[in-house]
């Protein structure tokens, strides 16, 4: 994961917990700027959560919501599926304009190890969160699938901090 902070609000680090925050949503094609449920990603936590990575996994779906046995390539998966990320409390996109990027544009790693790695983790205090969009694009003539199943988890640490000195 990305660089490990020390301190957080001028306050020492003491411990940090592994965390996730997960969200799913099944779209259809063409489909704009659907928005994932807010609440999922919202730290609710004590504790404020230093995101250092996204993983996003799309699998294709048949016309009965049911996991197709051969999913098409990934990268043609990926290519289907555009994001636009949103800092919610900071007000700050993750995506120029907040305009949607396709999935495979901003992954990186092995085929079974994609993910969007922060060179510099990004902390959610309590309250905030990240408000994510997905569109999808047409789906290419003669496929076997029906929509597809966009799973986006962030990965990081919750931090325990030191209590004020004074």
């Amino acid at each position: 994961m990305g660089r490990l902070a020390q301190t957080f609000a001028g306050l020492q680090i003491m411990d940090m917990f592994p965390y996730t925050m997960k969200t799913t949503l099944t779209l259809a094609a063409s489909v704009n700027a659907q928005s994932f449920p807010n609440v999922d990603w919202l730290n609710t936590q004590d504790k404020p959560f230093a995101a250092h990575r996204l993983i996003p996994r799309v699998i294709a779906l048949d016309t009965n919501g049911l996991i197709l046995a051969t999913q098409p390539d990934i990268d043609t998966r990926e290519a289907l599926v555009q994001l636009a990320l949103m800092l919610q409390g900071f007000n700050q996109a993750m995506t120029k304009d907040d305009v949607p990027i396709e999935i495979g544009n901003l992954v990186g790693g092995t085929t079974s190890e994609r993910y969007w790695r922060f060179e510099e983790p990004f902390v959610l205090p309590n309250s905030y969160g990240v408000v994510a969009k997905a569109t999808t694009l047409a789906f290419p003539a003669g496929v076997t699938y029906t929509s597809l199943k966009i799973t986006l988890t962030l990965q990081g640490f919750l931090l325990q901090v030191a209590p004020p000195r004074g």
